[in-house]
C-alpha cells in the first residue's frame, strides 16, 4: 500500500472511530444499566425544592430528577423561598459535585454528592419537597 492511500485509510478510520464514539446533541448520557444520567447541565433545570438544610432536590428537562446532597448544614437553605443560585463551571454541565457551586442568601454550600433518582425515588418523596 502506499502512503496516499495509507493515510485516506486512516483518515477514514479515524472519522469513522469519532462518529461513532461521539454522542448527538440530543443525546442524554444514561446512567447506571441504563437509568437516569448523574450529568446534566444547568440551563435544563427546571426546579428545585430544599429538603432541610443539607439536601436539594431538582427536576431536570420536565422528567429527571437528581438529590444533591451538602457536606455541611447550608444556612438559609431551609424555609428559603428563594431558590439557591447554582453554577458549573467551565461548561454549565454537572456530572458530579466537583464542578457545582451553590449559594444561597450569599453563603456558599459545598455538594458532597449528586444522586440521579429512580421513578420510584420520585415517587416516594413528600410532595412538599418534590421538584
Amino acid at each position: 500500500m502506499t502512503l496516499i492511500p495509507r493515510l485516506a485509510a486512516g483518515a477514514a478510520l479515524a472519522a469513522l472511530t469519532l462518529a461513532v464514539g461521539l454522542p448527538t446533541a440530543d443525546a442524554q448520557p444514561s446512567g447506571p444499566a441504563g437509568g437516569p444520567s448523574s450529568c446534566f447541565y444547568l440551563n435544563q433545570v427546571d426546579q428545585v425544592r430544599a429538603d432541610g438544610d443539607r439536601t436539594i432536590y431538582a427536576r431536570v428537562s420536565g422528567r429527571r430528577y437528581y438529590r444533591i446532597d451538602l457536606q455541611s448544614a447550608c444556612p438559609g437553605l431551609e424555609g428559603n423561598s428563594t431558590p439557591p443560585v447554582m453554577s458549573a463551571e467551565p461548561t454549565g454541565q454537572v456530572c458530579g459535585p466537583m464542578n457545582l457551586n451553590i449559594r444561597v442568601e450569599g453563603s456558599m454550600c459545598t455538594p458532597r454528592s449528586i444522586t440521579p433518582l429512580t421513578d420510584a425515588d420520585v415517587a416516594a418523596l413528600p410532595k412538599s419537597v418534590r421538584p
